[in-house]
């Protein structure tokens, strides 16, 4: 997910952006995947990002370099 997330911060995405993307690939989980519970607990964790979101545009800006 984090690997995701700094794609998607060097493609100049928002913390808002990256969250409404989270919460999107949390419901499809949980309709694709329903008897798998662990799938969109893990995809939540996406969630932590956008609130660390400087950082994660910190470290696109150095994979870029």
């Amino acid at each position: 997910m984090f690997d995701l997330a700094t794609r998607a911060a060097s493609r100049g995405m928002t913390e808002a952006h990256w969250t409404f993307v989270v919460d999107g690939l949390i419901a499809h989980a949980r309709r694709q995947c329903p008897k798998n519970v662990t799938l969109p607990d893990f995809v939540a964790r996406g969630l932590d990002f956008a609130t660390r979101w400087s950082s994660v545009k910190a470290a696109a800006q150095r994979s870029d370099a």
